[in-house]
Parts: structure tokens; sequence; C-alpha cells
């Protein structure tokens, strides 16, 4: 009923499968639309709180892309409503900075633009930015009725059952207020032509019958995600209004993914990849990565589907995608798999149950890491798995860092001891474990010290090879140049006096990382704790790098007079280098010094004149 619009004809919505070509079939569609804004509500009026989570630059136009957490305010709350639940309210500023002002006064905003959902990431290529954002389906404001333990259906055959379910739902208006609420979501001007269509995750080995019950138990249909795709560079239309808009309009190309947690984005000149976590069934559910790509028109205006493909598995971070030579290269960890095993044991009051008693939590199946090749056809939307790596690592590891360089990749996977893997991609059909070295701790964030990538600079944690603690910070140097002989040129803890032990974002976070090739530095943020777990350390940490070893530079404290204040006024830990001066940016506090001779050149504490941070 739902897809011959019969109740989108009683909610008040056209039937939006009379232009239903999703931009995968048809080259064509150039959707010509405007950023639509959020429902808005009634009630008091509310000031969201913006926290900026990315800046994009294009000469001098600077993007910057804010998310704001749902506030509740009388009967008003940040959301779309009973068929999604987006809490969050994204915003994207341009300003020119043409002219940056010195005398404290504001930059210069050229447009504001509201989008729909959380924000998931960001990429720009040339003068377009390419902003992801995504919702979640609320599936259970139209499930929580059907349930079988609801007490209207007790007692019930499935006959029966499926009678109930569909009167009672017609009865409430339950399926029109669902789908009210999720076209609302997902169409732009009653139309959704900007979606690819659900049957591109179908398989061959799926039937017709099994797709209901895959989308609605945790399948395709756990998020809606849109890309929203708008000229940086563009001119300004002024209607001499409040409203200012683009004179390019934005393009929008909307899909279904499997859930609203999870997405990794990658992107190259060519294509924009989003990839989720989900389950595909066979004999059980399996951990799977759904992946679809995007292609980039030639002008870059809209990002338009192209195809989808599945590995096993689940990724760690951005990442663990690459393209290279028409392939898209994945590295994935299927996790150790537990249950309850349990003794055959019958219970004394009825000999047809089996009994607790006996059964333990137990690991049942072993962790995997491997790495898939699929290929990128302009004459398939299948991704088509073409090589592959599998059984890396030791038993329970998982993935800790990977990076690919070309035909190369690296690889650390960790449990107790850290294996680092070397790889021979050249041929995509025959892909090659080259080398493995075995040391203590782990890398989280791998980065290459030379373009060619014979040695890599890695950030992690020591750890102790009993037991697999992480002990404190850890830099190390690898010699790469023999793939089937991997070695580690240098280490460097970093640790200071009675200090119990030290961590950095960089691990985590590689837009904290930075080396600064015109000098061999490394710029890394950390925190020193003691063993009371009090701050011994609170800043940068500055090193000397080349082919032989790791030297220490020297320490920029950030350590302020008002430490404490709400996280979302924190600065992010960022460094920059310009003209031989370094910047570092943390919490409330802006730091500049001479990277070569230390020399101090200025400070900002933000808070000192903010009492609000």
């Amino acid at each position: 009923d739902a897809v011959s619009g019969g109740i989108l004809s009683r909610t008040g919505h056209t039937d939006p499968s009379q232009d239903n070509k999703p931009p995968i079939e048809e080259e064509t569609n150039k959707p010509e639309v405007k950023v639509i804004m959020n429902k808005s509500f009634m009630g008091p009026p509310s000031y969201p709180s913006y926290r900026v989570q990315t800046l994009l630059l294009h000469e001098d136009r600077l993007t910057a892309i804010l998310e704001s957490s749902g506030g509740y305010y009388g009967d008003a709350m940040f959301s779309k409503g009973p068929g999604s639940e987006t809490h969050n309210s994204v915003q994207v500023r341009i300003y020119n900075i043409s002219s940056i002002p010195t005398d404290g006064s504001k930059l210069d905003l050229v447009i504001t633009q509201d989008l729909k959902g959380d924000f998931i990431e960001a990429r720009s290529i040339n003068n377009y930015a390419h902003i992801v954002t995504s919702s979640n389906i609320d599936h259970w404001s139209l499930l929580q009725h059907v349930s079988r333990y609801h007490e209207d259906f007790w007692g019930l055959n499935s006959t029966e059952y499926i009678e109930s379910v569909k009167e009672y739902l017609e009865e409430k208006g339950i399926i029109e207020n669902f789908v009210e609420d999720t076209m609302d979501l997902v169409t732009i001007k009653e139309k959704c032509s900007h979606i690819a269509q659900l049957s591109l995750f179908q398989t061959s080995k799926e039937s017709a019958t099994s797709i209901p019950s895959g989308v609605l138990n945790s399948g395709v249909i756990g998020a809606y995600a849109e890309i929203t795709t708008l000229d940086m560079a563009a001119n300004i239309n002024d209607d001499g209004d409040s409203s200012r808009r683009l004179s390019t309009s934005t393009s929008v190309t909307g899909v279904f993914l499997p859930n609203s947690w999870g997405t990794h984005i990658y992107a190259s000149q060519n294509h924009l990849v989003l990839a989720t976590p989900g389950s595909s069934f066979s004999q059980s559910w399996d951990q799977s990565t759904y992946l679809m790509t995007f292609a980039l028109s030639n002008d870059g205006t809209r990002a338009q589907g192209h195809s989808t493909g599945q590995v096993s598995g689940n990724m760690l971070n951005q990442f663990s995608m690459d393209e290279y030579d028409g392939h898209l290269r994945v590295a994935t960890t299927i996790r150790s798999k537990f249950d309850y095993v349990c003794d055959n044991v019958l219970s004394p009051e009825n000999s047809g149950t089996r009994s607790s008693y006996g059964c333990i939590w137990t690991q049942v199946e072993d962790s995997d890491n491997m790495i898939t090749i699929l290929k990128i056809s302009d004459l398939s939307k299948d991704l088509t798995e073409v090589g592959s790596i599998k059984d890396l690592g030791h038993p329970g590891e998982q993935i800790y860092a990977v990076r690919f360089m070309k035909e190369k990749a690296f690889m650390v996977t960790f449990r107790r001891t850290d294996p680092f893997y070397t790889f021979d991609l050249t041929d995509h059909e025959d892909p090659k474990k080259m080398g493995e070295l075995e040391i203590s701790g782990f890398s989280n964030y791998l980065h290459p010290f030379d373009l060619e990538a014979n040695i890599m600079i890695a950030v992690g944690q020591e750890a102790d090879s009993e037991t697999g603690r992480p002990t404190g910070l850890q830099i190390s140097l690898y010699n790469v140049t023999d793939l089937n002989n991997p070695s580690r040129i240098d280490k460097y803890d970093v640790v200071e006096d009675n200090a119990g032990y030290s961590s950095s974002a960089a691990q985590f976070e590689h837009k904290a990382f930075r080396f600064y090739k015109n000098t061999n530095k490394l710029i890394i943020p950390a925190s020193i704790r003691d063993d009371t777990y009090d701050k011994v350390f609170n800043g940068f940490k500055v090193y000397n790098i080349d082919e032989k070893e790791i030297s220490f530079h020297f320490d920029i404290n950030h350590k302020s007079n008002s430490p404490y204040c709400w996280s979302d006024v924190n600065l992010s830990e960022r460094s920059l280098v310009h003209s031989g001066i370094l910047t570092t940016m943390r919490g409330h506090t802006v730091n500049a010094y001479d990277i070569e001779t230390k020399d101090f050149k200025w400070s900002r504490d933000l808070k000192s004149e903010n009492t609000s941070c």
C-alpha cells in the first residue's frame, strides 16, 4: 500500500515513485535543490551553542561546519519527530577571509546553511565541499506496536497475529504517522529522485522474501544519510532581505544505511565512499561492512550513486579504506564471538527445558583480520572482490592501525604484543603479506616519513608483553624499504619523573599529528599523569626525526590558570607551522614558538578575556 501511494495520499504526500529513478541509474539527473532546514517547533525560542566540527579552506573562502546537540526547551526538541531520531543541528557557515580583521571584530560571514541530520564527515575537492550527515530511522515508534509480547496479541497463531496487527495499525493510524515523518525526512519537494534504491544492497544470493525482514531488523533501513555538495567559491545572491543564497544550487544525494553509527568516509578525486557496519545473514548473523561509492561529477557539482559492495568484518577508521588504480582496498576485523556454552543438564521441573546450570560465557569463534580488494568499474554497479589476504594477526588480536601507500600497505594488530605487517599490493588479484615484526606495545597511527613510504613513523603505546596493559606513550620509527624484512630503527618512550601514564590525542585523531618535513620535526599533543592521576604535563612535545633516530627537541606547556571549562568550548588539540613559527592550540590557550630556536613568541589565554570560555 505504501509503495502504491495509498498511504502516502492519506498523509498528504504525492507518490514519489513516479519520479523515483535514482542517480545511480540516471546519469543525467542533476537535482537542483536548496538545502532545507530542520522542522520548526512551537515553544519558546532556543539559542543552541554550536561547536566547530571541521574546517574547509578554498582560496579566500573558509567553510566552517558546526554542530549543536539538541536541547529541550518546554515542548520543543531539536528532532525530526517520530520517524527519525535526529537530535543535533548541523550548520554550514562560509566566511570571506580575503581581509582578516586585526581589531578583534568578527570575520565576514558570507552565508549560513542548515543541514538535516547529525554530522558524519566532510571533504573538499577544489572549490566543492561534500558534507555527509545522517539521521537515524526510528523503527521503534512503529515496531513497538507489533511486538508479539503486546497483550493484544497473546495466544494468537501466526495468521491471527498478522490480521490483528494490520487491524491495529490501521485503527491507530500508526503506519500513516511513521510514513509521514519518514517522508518528511527523506523527500525534497515531495520527490525522492536523489535517493539511491534499496535494491542496490540486494545480492543474487538473497530471495525477494528475505529482504523485508532484513530491511527492518537492523538491515539497510537503519539510517538515512545525505551528501550535500556546495560550491564554496560561488557568488552570493542577496535579495535585499535576510536571505542570502549561493548563486549555484546545492546538490543533495540521499542513501539509506544499515545504521547511523560507525560510518566512515573516504574521498578520492573521482569517488566518495561511505562504509557502514552492519550484519549479514547466512547460517548466522555475521559482522559486515556495507560499502557504497558515489561518482563525483567532472565539474564537481554533485555526488552520484555508483556502486555497492560488502566485506566481512568492521573497519577501524578512515585509513582502513583506500582507492588505487581503479580498486578499493579495505582492511577489516571480525571480532571474536562469545556465547554461553552449556552442559547438557535438564531442569528437574521440566525434562524438556535445558537448565542454565553449568553454562559458561566463553569465546566460541576467534577473531580474524583481513584486507579485501574490490574492483570499481563503470560497467557494473557491484564492487567485485578480486583479491584478499586473511588470517592476519594472532588469536584474539584486532587491527589497531593500518595505512595504504600506493602498492604498499602496513598494518598493526594487537592483544598482548604488536605484530607489524608489511604487504605488497602490486597485483590486485594476488596481494601478498611480505614481512612481520613482533615487538611489545602497539601503534595507533602510522604516517610516512618520505613520499616513497620507505620509513614509517608510528604513534602508540608501550605495553606489558605478558598482560597487554598499556604503560605509556611511545613513538617508533620503522624501516620498510625491504618489505620482506621490516625493522624498528628507533623508539622514544614519553615519560616524566614520577609519572604514571602518558597518552596523546594523535593516537586517535590524525589531525592532532603534524610532521613538518621541511625541518623533520614531529609535533604531537601529550598528556602525562602521575600515579594519582594529577596532570604532570599538558601540552605539546616536539621531536627531531631523521632516517636514524628520534630525539627530543622541546616542550610547549599549555597549563592554564583556569583549567576547568565546559568541553564544548575547549580548542581541539592542533598545531601549525607558518614561516618557521610553530603555533599550538589546546584547551583555551594558544602558544607560538620559533620551531628551530625554541624562542617564545606570544601566548593567548582565551579564558582570560571571556568569563564564559
